[in-house]
């Protein structure tokens, strides 16, 4: 089974999670990520990011690092 990696985080303009990979940061230490299924990237607060775990929970929702 090949293991995922993707990453969540709250936005910076609003605070509603948002899902997909890790882009980079820019010099002062944002985070972006780049939404899956879409062609933009937000920003993140950085203490937010936490990388899905390959783990689900019993309802079939995946788990990050944090929960």
């Amino acid at each position: 089974m090949e293991r995922v990696i993707k990453f969540r985080g709250l936005r910076v303009d609003g605070g509603e999670w948002v899902y997909g990979y890790y882009y980079g940061g820019y010099n002062w230490g944002d985070f972006i990520i780049e939404n899956i299924g879409f062609e933009h990237r937000v920003r993140v607060i950085p203490e937010t990011v936490g990388q899905f775990t390959g783990l689900t929970d019993k309802n079939g929702n995946d788990i990050y690092e944090g929960d």
